[in-house]
């Protein structure tokens, strides 16, 4: 039973397509470090050019291999160095959070 209800808790919070955590789950990560006492934290919002011109294109198979694909780049460069990347707003695909930045 508890195996199946950590498997259920991942399965809401992971878009699928990407296997970059959702939109739900960056909502929680900024939720708490905006909780945290001086956290410094900063925020990337990355979209796809011609993403929409690519489905229309070549279909919807493309797209979301773009979508993939981006993702494994993202992820493979902002791995072990603080950063968190997830599925961001309906608009913008992509979120990058910075953690343990300094203030200035």
């Amino acid at each position: 039973v508890r195996h199946e209800e950590e498997n259920n808790e991942k399965l809401a919070y992971m878009d699928f397509l990407t296997m970059i955590p959702n939109r739900l789950y960056c909502s929680k990560v900024l939720e708490n470090y905006d909780r945290q006492k001086n956290s410094h934290y900063g925020v990337v919002f990355l979209d796809l050019d011609y993403l929409k011109y690519g489905n229309d294109k070549y279909g919807h198979k493309m797209g979301d291999k773009m979508l993939q694909t981006t993702a494994d780049c993202i992820r493979e460069c902002f791995a072990g160095n603080g950063s968190f990347v997830g599925a961001a707003m309906n608009l913008l695909p992509f979120l990058i959070i910075q953690m343990r930045l300094r203030s200035l």
